[in-house]
């Protein structure tokens, strides 16, 4: 919760309004002497004096204002109507229990059940009973009183739904607003740049400010009221508010995606000699012939000779068709591509399309490609920012299902995006390893402009992604454009992990990837982290099954590279020891160029320790990426894997390593947990360690290995960099539990071996030899230097993954096939917001206390950095302040498991769809 972004402040309501013509209609004068009579009665008050009664209620007046705009038209042809809800008590509303508000709506769209209607919302207007308290916008008085503050929070809180769930349902680059509290009111303007609000104005000695505020507003096109230009909302009775219905069906030969699934073989139309006469229908109907008696049909793509079949059938009857289309016409292509999909992919589509929520026609990349798309899949619990939303889309000139990104990027000088990075990627050894592109664009000319301050006094609604270090002394202007991404791949999140061999492969798989990039394209990714890694079931050839037949296969592919970039080819080696043997300095450390953005690049929960320490000296490098796949992998299994931790304590743990962060006078640090398990090599919790089960009382030997190999490394690493001393003295450790039993490889699983031969190298990976730990004294040796470098490429931590996957290394136990996975330890209920927040308070509580008496206490500049609290979610129209979960949750979860919405971290389990 928080003060709102201000960038500007205008100094009359009408400012926030750009008319299209030089004329604004005025109402007459006695009309405006009649409400001005009216509002003076309504607030007691003699003319030209009017003065609030102590017992004015928010609901009367909302009531009253809504009845002048609409009796009077003071809004043109728009109309408000009363939003009537429950703010409960909650911490963030303790002020009231119900709420009245107002919407204002394009006319024939106005409900009558008192409930909002998210899809047709122009603007909105919030009521409040008046005084200062009730306006979080008048910084003026610096009261110090708890419940004060918490009441305007309260309010902005209020304000800041309103134009989050305008935004989340409608396609908008812009939100307007009215804040009508007592006899005053601002104008205010929601985008992803921030919040630009207009000073208060009274409007009861004046109502002509009002009605000029109104008429401004009544008088912009819809685009300049903040709806995008390139969405289009779909008619229920329209062709493609139909089509998305039909293919939402199940057509009953959708696959299953469970690894290792055999899947029959396709047959398409071209690979049948004398096809049969076909019906005439419509081409999104059409159906494959079967490949057995009992099988049923499957769509198919649009190939040439079923063009030429259907042509004189339906093309002259579909194109007399009266408000025909041509972009829904299916595109004839040369390929006979399996066009049959994963459940999940239609059930996810399907979900998208629940009743009540809009449904557009978004255009992507310079030729305005056309998709379809319902409610995300995924979307930022931020207003302010990226805001970044996922759906499921169809294509509906290819009639398949596909990913589609939309995002506000950010910009800076020879930045390039996504697409272009995923271009270059696909044409390349990493194309396996990451999304398929299909066509990506900025959206228009639409650009938003952000300031990035220091933080005020009630912390910000920004993603903490998006804040500056707050030792900064100059304010940032960061520009944001708006841009669409469209790949071909519908991935799996990791949540859906069903035994502990595939996490490590398919994470395997994006180290891979990421190697591929920097070793042929000199690129780094800077955004390594659990939202970024995806799980895409491939299907593979399964001879020895049946001629013809596949085999399905997961394969973990890594997104998100719109914070990539190039990196030099001849870096200064970090690690080379120094002539004089002084070892490394941290300033000598990394000469070479510095990050080209102003503030921190990533995900805090997955960032390395050494880059959240020096991140406004160093850039990122392939080393903290490593330390952030390590993150990541220690992410899941500590919620999905057996090991020795209690299950009432992962969630403590959870928040201690990943989400929370150790102040440091103006900083803002990684715990001191995270920065212990990496710098010491070894992974403990309370003094104990933490071991990885196969089952109670047998050891996970395979990935108790991986863990530990890798940690030996990032202890090196800072040794080197920080000539830490290794903790002496480990404790003893209890009797050590039964081993699992050794690896004993069938025919399927050798076949598999050839996975893991050295993808750099293109030669099988030998038992790497084990790292050997040097005892640092004063400098580090030259041999803890030597395993420092390693992290310097891919090639030993890709050894590692490899060592342990490989299914013929017989010196560990065998990978267990089921049993080592079990249900989300981290509950749905787990927001480490609350937590943060109250952490928040005692750092400012005790900040405070060394402040000059000459300075305010409630000065934002003088409080201490924060991780920031999010703005509310809103997932419904029956419970508009429904809150979501935890403040990361959109780093969390890139495509939300089955029975998820734009929210959380994906922790539910799944089931089989």
């Amino acid at each position: 919760m928080g003060i709102p972004i201000v960038m500007k402040q205008a100094r009359s309501p009408a400012e926030l309004f750009p008319s299209r013509t030089s004329v604004i209609p005025k109402p007459s004068r006695r009309l405006v002497s009649s409400v001005q009579t009216q509002l003076q009665n309504l607030f007691n008050s003699t003319k030209g004096a009017p003065a609030r009664k102590a017992t004015i209620s928010d609901e009367h007046l909302a009531e009253k204002i809504v009845d002048l705009i609409n009796k009077h038209h003071l809004c043109g042809d728009y109309v408000a109507a009363l939003l009537r809800h429950s703010t409960g008590s909650g911490s963030d509303r303790p002020y009231k229990k119900t709420k009245v508000d107002a919407i204002v709506y394009s006319e024939g769209h106005k409900p009558t059940d008192g409930l909002p209607d998210w899809r047709h919302t122009r603007m909105f207007i919030g009521f409040q009973s008046g005084g200062n308290r009730f306006d979080p916008f008048d910084l003026t008085d610096n009261s110090c009183d708890e419940l004060y503050n918490r009441i305007r929070e309260g309010v902005y809180h209020q304000l800041s739904v309103y134009a989050y769930n305008a935004m989340l349902h409608q396609h908008r680059t812009a939100i307007y607003g009215l804040l009508l509290n007592g006899p005053e009111f601002r104008a205010m303007r929601y985008s992803r740049g921030g919040l630009i609000v207009s000073e208060k104005t009274n409007y009861v000695t004046d109502p002509a400010a009002l009605f000029e505020t109104l008429a401004r507003f009544s008088q912009l096109s819809a685009e300049a009221q903040g709806l995008d230009p390139t969405a289009t909302l779909l008619e229920p009775h329209s062709a493609a508010f139909k089509l998305m219905d039909e293919y939402a069906e199940d057509p009953g030969n959708d696959m299953d995606y469970a690894e290792g699934t055999i899947v029959p073989p396709y047959i398409s139309l071209s690979d049948i000699a004398s096809p049969s006469p076909m019906p005439a229908m419509a081409p999104s109907t059409l159906a494959t012939p079967a490949t057995d008696a009992n099988d049923p049909p499957a769509r198919t793509r649009m190939t040439r000779q079923r063009a030429r079949e259907l042509a004189t059938l339906e093309d002259a009857a579909a194109r007399a068709i009266p408000g025909h289309d041509s972009d829904l016409d299916p595109e004839i292509r040369d390929d006979d591509e399996d066009p049959r999909v994963f459940k999940y992919v239609r059930t996810r589509f399907r979900e998208s399309l629940q009743d009540g929520w809009p449904r557009y026609m978004l255009e992507v990349g310079p030729e305005k490609r056309k998709f379809l798309v319902g409610k995300p899949t995924f979307c930022s619990v931020t207003l302010f920012g990226r805001g970044t939303y996922g759906y499921v889309a169809l294509d509906p000139k290819s009639r398949q299902f596909v990913f589609l990104k939309d995002s506000w990027q950010r910009f800076y000088e020879d930045m390039k995006t996504e697409g272009h990075y995923l271009q270059i990627l696909g044409s390349g050894a990493a194309k396996d390893y990451v999304p398929r592109l299909l066509c990506y664009g900025y959206v228009g000319d639409t650009v938003a402009m952000m300031m990035m301050t220091r933080p005020s006094r009630y912390g910000s609604e920004r993603d903490p992604a998006d804040m500056v270090e707050e030792n900064d002394d100059m304010d940032v202007l960061r520009e944001y454009r708006h841009y669409r991404l469209v790949v071909k791949d519908v991935g799996l999140s990791f949540d859906c992990i069903e035994n502990s061999q595939q996490l490590v492969k398919c994470l395997f798989h994006c180290i891979v990837g990421h190697g591929f990039a920097y070793k042929n394209h000199h690129m780094i990714h800077r955004d390594v982290s659990s939202g970024n890694v995806l799980i895409v079931p491939r299907l593979e050839s399964a001879q020895k099954k049946g001629a013809g037949k596949k085999i399905v296969r997961w394969r973990g592919i890594l997104m998100g590279w719109e914070l990539a970039k190039l990196v030099p080819e001849n870096k200064p080696d970090e690690h080379a020891p120094q002539p004089e043997g002084k070892g490394v300095s941290k300033e000598e450390n990394s000469k070479s160029e510095k990050a080209p953005q102003p503030e921190r690049t990533g995900t805090w929960q997955f960032m390395s320790v050494h880059y959240v320490d020096h991140q406004a000296k160093f850039p990122v490098t392939v080393a903290d990426e490593l330390e952030s796949f390590f993150h990541v992998l220690l992410f899941f299994a500590i919620r999905f894997m057996r090991h020795s931790i209690k299950d009432s304590d992962v969630p403590a743990f959870v928040n201690q390593y990943f989400d929370s962060y150790y102040p440091a006078g103006t900083k803002r640090l990684c715990t001191l947990l995270k920065r212990m398990i990496i710098t010491s090599g070894t992974l403990e919790s309370g003094g104990q360690p933490i071991l990885f089960y196969v089952q109670d009382g047998v050891l996970h030997g395979r990935f108790n290995a991986l863990i530990s190999r890798l940690l030996k490394y990032f202890k090196a690493r800072y040794e080197v960099l920080q000539w830490r001393t290794p903790v002496q003295g480990n404790q003893e450790s209890p009797p050590a539990p039964q081993e699992a039993a050794a690896a004993t490889p069938d025919e399927e699983d050798l076949q598999e071996i050839a996975e893991f031969i050295d993808p750099f190298k293109q030669q099988m990976v030998e038992d790497p030899s084990e790292p050997q730990e040097a005892v640092v004294k004063e400098a580090p040796s030259r041999e803890v230097i030597a395993l420092a470098k390693k992290l310097d490429t891919h090639d030993a931590i890709v050894n590692a993954f490899s060592w342990v996957l490989r299914p013929d290394n017989l010196k560990l136990p065998a990978w267990p096939k089921t049993g080592d996975v079990v249900a989300d330890r981290l509950p749905e209920s787990y927001d480490p917001r609350e937590i943060i927040y109250a952490l928040d308070r005692l750092v400012v509580a005790a900040r405070r206390a060394t402040i000059a008496t000459t300075e305010s206490p409630c000065r934002g500049e003088e409080e201490p950095p924060h991780k920031r609290r999010r703005t509310t979610t809103v997932t419904g129209t029956a419970n508009i302040f429904q809150a979501t979960p935890s403040s990361s949750a959109a780093s969390y979860t890139s495509i939300a498991p089955k029975g998820q919405t734009a929210q959380g971290k994906g922790r539910k389990r799944r089931k089989r769809d």
